[in-house]
């Protein structure tokens, strides 16, 4: 890994923003330039959209006014006295605002803990699905928070997807350093995670956060900052306000998904805290679906009538232990990732092997105001 490029192709991620609409364009290029941006809606006409005289490392493009449900293509450019960079041409997805169906990719902890490689293979597995609106990785993207070489890894193993999808990004707890002391972030600056998606609000109430949320399609996606620091990120970041303030704006969604790192239910140990506090925020919005990583195994729970997942197989060393817990109806020890396919009236979660090789799938159905769930299994 120390011997990658400090450089990264450029990939779209929305954090903050309205997917239907925005999009960030991020490159970094290993010497600082300048940044200029091609865009169009097809990938043989594309005409300058922004261009910035800055030199920088870390480019970062804010493109607004986007058409809903469009497939944009981009360019960018970057160049100094040294030389000149020419990225191939790319391309996102924008968001419907009508209730079009939609097909997600969804994995977590796609850290390289001790060189498992594991990661790389579930990348290529993503890129070669066709049909994906975007992908989420619900924290620990990396091992180390403040290592470039970690990151060129993932960047490099994630720029076949990322030329094709959108990422949404989720902090986790090897993304960020807490300090008890002081409740909040040591070396902000120095996180990776911070240079590459920075935060998702710069102004009004929840400026200075790394928490968002969006609608896609029928879809609310609240994504909170539940990494370091155990419960007093709740507290410290006033999540629970958050929580309460987004989830009641999207009682008019067919769904409504909550995503976040750290677990609550887990056979290798449930996190009381973290229940007491989230449990009956799911149960007050009636939450379709609430997704995390941090323990390192797929596991699936059904808790007063609510699906939650944990998706810890993308990358990291999985557990080796495990005492099942009552609300426990599916656990898999393995590399592997998950797609969600959203329809009208209901969804379709299946999760895979790093060799394409089905471990289960269930079906979300609404019935009313209330999502059931249809348990499936591995064919």
């Amino acid at each position: 890994m120390d011997s990658m490029p400090n450089a990264a192709a450029p990939y779209t991620h929305f954090n903050g923003l309205d997917p239907s609409r925005q999009q960030f364009v991020s490159w970094q290029t290993a010497s600082s330039m300048n940044s200029t941006l091609l865009l169009g809606t097809s990938s043989g006409a594309l005409a300058t959209n922004q261009t910035n005289a800055t030199m920088t490392i870390m480019h970062h493009v804010k493109l607004d006014n986007l058409q809903p449900n469009t497939r944009y293509y981009y360019q960018a450019k970057s160049a100094s006295a040294n030389g000149t960079y020419i990225s191939p041409v790319e391309s996102f997805e924008t968001a419907p605002l009508a209730s079009l169906p939609f097909k997600v990719a969804l994995l977590s902890d796609s850290q390289q803990m001790w060189g498992t490689g594991h990661y790389g293979v579930i990348a290529g597995d993503i890129a070669n699905l066709d049909g994906i609106s975007f992908v989420a990785d619900l924290g620990d993207v990396c091992e180390w928070p403040t290592a470039q070489p970690d990151w060129n890894l993932f960047m490099a193993q994630s720029a076949p997807w990322m030329a094709k999808y959108s990422f949404a990004p989720v902090m986790g707890n090897h993304d960020s350093l807490f300090d008890s002391a002081t409740q909040g972030y040591d070396d902000l600056q120095d996180f990776m995670y911070y240079q590459h998606f920075g935060f998702s609000y710069s102004s009004g109430p929840w400026k200075n956060h790394f928490f968002y949320t969006f609608n896609w399609s029928n879809v609310q996606f609240v994504v909170g900052e539940i990494a370091d620091g155990s419960q007093e990120n709740i507290a410290l970041m006033n999540q629970s306000a958050w929580f309460n303030e987004t989830l009641a704006k999207g009682q008019d969604k067919a769904f409504r998904v909550l995503v976040f790192h750290r677990s609550l239910f887990s056979s290798i140990g449930d996190h009381p805290d973290y229940i007491a506090r989230i449990k009956p925020i799911v149960n007050k919005y009636n939450v379709s679906l609430v997704m995390y990583g941090h323990d390192h195994h797929y596991e699936r729970f059904l808790v007063d009538g609510h699906t939650y997942l944990c998706l810890g197989g993308g990358g990291a060393m999985q557990d080796t232990s495990f005492n099942v817990v009552p609300e426990s109806q599916f656990l898999n020890l393995g590399p592997s990732y998950t797609t969600i396919s959203f329809e009208v009236d209901h969804a379709v979660v299946s999760t895979y092997s790093e060799q394409n090789d089905l471990i289960e799938s269930f079906t979300l159905a609404t019935n009313g105001s209330v999502i059931a769930q249809t348990t499936g299994g591995a064919n």
